[in-house]
């Protein structure tokens, strides 16, 4: 009240924390002129406006501070004005999120024996960091998965750390080549996981699976073992067992449902199929632990004198990594027929000054067939 007016002129300037000008705020010119009046009470009070920045960075909560002082550009400040507080703090609070995950759901097929890894890829998908979080990768099998740890794959856990400038890993996981026929692709899971009291909170991690798939790369071959086959037409079963095996692989990671279907049927040749030997056309379905078959072939017992006959077995697929070999056996019948020929009888006589020639006859005997060779 001693003065008739009382004005006062300070100076208000920004004090950088960790925020920062201009990421994170606009700062003040410096010595920004702040003016109180302490009689006019429209002027008692005065409001400075700091401009807030949106940076799209998860950074968590960030700070500033605002100081004033006396106006420098005024020679003499009143002794009597204390400046009581001097400084006040800002905090940013962050509205920001980050979501990091596979940059893929599927990976793959990886080739067997080809492929000795694959590569997954996790990175930061939105927003943008300013300090590092760190997320844990691990391979798994699931219900739904058919490969084998450390059998088709090797098991890996890694923690993978991002930040500011580390936005994209790859991760490497070995493949492994096994001996084993699978008809089908075989599939493992990749995870990732991070510890929800990690800071900062505001990381999603989607998607937080995927599925990686190998390719098989044995190809199993199926055959007649052996290939020639030799029987008699008056054997005293009928019949001969011809014998069709796998001859390499392995099905024992296969199962029943999914059998591998091999068509089997006989082919004629000089034997004739009904009269000479039968045999239905059959599939067989090959899986593990059924990998050797029985065909029985009905062999036909004539009356024809025909010689040797030949038929042949035969075998095919439609699934490309089967190979067929040998795909044919052959079957020879050897003929029991004989054909008895002779002299119609087995003396002959001839009166000398009667007979000038004797006439002998060879004829076949008894009721044999012939058939021309």
């Amino acid at each position: 009240a001693f003065y008739e007016r009382f004005e006062v002129s300070l100076a208000a300037n920004t004090i950088r924390g960790t925020a920062v000008d201009p990421g994170d705020y606009i700062a003040l010119e410096a010595n920004n002129d702040v003016f109180f009046d302490l009689i006019d009470d429209a002027i008692r009070r005065t409001c400075i406006e700091i401009e807030i920045i949106n940076d799209n960075l998860l950074e968590g909560i960030e700070f500033f501070s605002i100081e004033v002082v006396p106006d420098p550009n005024v020679v003499n400040f009143p002794s009597n004005v204390r400046l009581d507080p001097d400084a006040t703090f800002v905090e940013i609070l962050d509205d920001d999120f980050v979501r990091i995950g596979f940059n893929q759901t599927q990976y793959g097929p990886a080739l067997e024996g080809t492929d000795n890894t694959v590569t997954v890829y996790v990175a930061v998908l939105e927003g943008a960091l300013q300090r590092s979080v760190t997320v844990t990768f691990e391979t798994t099998v699931l219900g739904s998965d058919t490969a084998t740890a450390d059998v088709d794959f090797d098991s890996l856990t890694r923690e993978l750390t991002f930040d500011a400038s580390t936005t994209v890993i790859a991760v490497e996981i070995t493949i492994n080549d096994d001996t084993i026929f699978e008809l089908f692709l075989e599939t493992f899971t990749a995870s990732l996981t991070r510890d929800p009291d990690d800071t900062p909170t505001d990381v999603i991690v989607y998607p937080n699976v995927a599925t990686v798939s190998i390719e098989d790369n044995e190809v199993v071959t199926i055959g007649y073992d052996p290939v020639l086959y030799t029987v008699a037409e008056n054997v005293p079963t009928a019949s001969e067992d011809v014998t069709i095996h796998l001859l390499a692989g392995d099905l024992s990671g296969l199962p029943s449902s999914a059998a591998i279907p091999v068509g089997v049927a006989a082919q004629i040749y000089t034997a004739t199929a009904g009269s000479d030997f039968s045999f239905a056309a059959r599939t067989l379905n090959f899986f593990g632990g059924n990998t050797i078959f029985t065909l029985p072939v009905t062999i036909n017992d004539d009356s024809i004198t025909e010689g040797p006959e030949v038929f042949f077995m035969l075998a095919d697929t439609t699934d490309g990594r089967v190979l067929i070999s040998p795909e044919q056996a052959n079957v020879t019948i050897t003929d029991d027929d004989i054909v008895p020929i002779g002299f119609e009888q087995i003396l002959y006589t001839a009166t000398e000054g009667e007979d000038p020639f004797v006439e002998l006859c060879a004829v076949v005997i008894g009721n044999v067939q012939l058939e021309r060779q």
